[in-house]
């Protein structure tokens, strides 16, 4: 297995690991091939995917504001879950930002997914339940 920077032509494949894992995505939003390729382009080496025999098998779009690193829309394989693969690509992440001088680290995880919070623990993130998430949209399907 392989761990390496998305290209473009990942775009599908992202797509189809996203479906298999189950992720909830916004294809037409901020998911959209054209979004997900502007945002690669702008910072291309904090996109990651793990591939396995030419298959996209874990992904994670990290992003940095200058501020803070967020590890965004991780993703692993149903047949590859349970085996650290989303640590390692955490892992990765991080370093790649660390590269960047970022200092501070987030994900943002629904209170549902226990699977994603205990992975999140046992890299050293802290539950943080008092900060209130605020959002506003311009469109729905971003």
């Amino acid at each position: 297995m392989k761990i390496r920077v998305m290209k473009e032509e990942d775009y599908e494949r992202l797509i189809e690991l996203w479906e298999r894992s189950g992720l909830d995505y916004k294809p037409d939003g901020r998911d959209s091939r054209e979004h997900i390729l502007k945002e690669l382009k702008a910072n291309p080496d904090l996109f990651l995917v793990a591939e396995d025999n030419g298959k996209i098998v874990g992904l994670v779009l990290a992003t940095y504001d200058g501020r803070k690193g967020w590890l965004n829309r991780i993703a692993v394989d149903p047949e590859f879950q349970g085996k650290g693969l989303a640590k390692k690509l955490c892992l990765k992440a991080e370093n790649v930002l660390r590269r960047k001088e970022c200092m501070v680290f987030a994900m943002q995880i629904h209170d549902s997914n226990k699977r994603s919070k205990n992975m999140a623990k046992s890299l050293g993130y802290e539950e943080k339940k008092d900060i209130i998430y605020f959002r506003k949209k311009d469109n729905e399907n971003v």
